[in-house]
């Protein structure tokens, strides 16, 4: 049976979460399709396969992306307010200008991500892996650290970033990216 994963998600929150409620065994994979611009909140991605897919501008909060694969996947300028990224796999995803306030991403992969411009306040990135992540004028107020590796990530003009918020981020890595203001108080 051909399932029309484009018609189902257009139909909204209710409609796509039905139909993933009523087809528990069933993986959607719907990599490499578009959904711009979309207004998407409360939409349940769990454990599927978004990788390279355009969700650029697209309203999600409260959606849930846990256990998701989101390699490459464009979310540019996306609202993903109170959203869950639980032990997603995001490697290289583009969340350029993107809204993640109080998110949740728990050990989460955003190796290579791009988070510039991106607002995390009040965002939990426990146990998340930002190696080489590119964070260049993210808003970071009150974003959460504990156990997160930031190997090499780049802390360019970042704002409402504290020397507390880093006391408990992976303590091996290489925070050469921060500025040397941040890097001179973690002494």
């Amino acid at each position: 049976m051909s399932v029309d994963y484009q018609a189902l998600i257009d139909g909204g929150a209710k409609t796509w979460n039905d139909w993933r409620s009523g087809n528990p065994d069933v993986v959607p994979d719907i990599s490499d399709l578009s959904f711009d611009y979309l207004d998407l909140p409360g939409m349940d991605f769990s454990g599927m396969n978004l990788d390279y897919v355009t969700l650029s501008a697209a309203i999600l909060v409260e959606a849930k992306l846990d256990r998701a694969s989101l390699d490459h996947t464009d979310l540019s300028d996306a609202v993903l307010d109170r959203a869950t990224f639980i032990d997603a796999d995001a490697k290289c995803v583009n969340l350029f200008g993107a809204s993640l306030v109080e998110a949740r991403l728990l050990r989460t992969n955003l190796i290579s991500c791009s988070l510039r411009d991106a607002d995390l306040t009040k965002a939990d990135l426990t146990g998340s892996d930002l190696s080489v992540a590119y964070l260049r004028g993210a808003d970071l107020q009150e974003a959460i650290f504990k156990e997160t590796k930031l190997d090499r990530a780049i802390f360019i003009d970042v704002e409402n970033l504290q020397v507390d918020q880093l006391r408990s981020a992976a303590s091996s890595d290489d925070l050469s990216g921060l500025n040397e203001e941040i890097l001179a108080q973690l002494g």
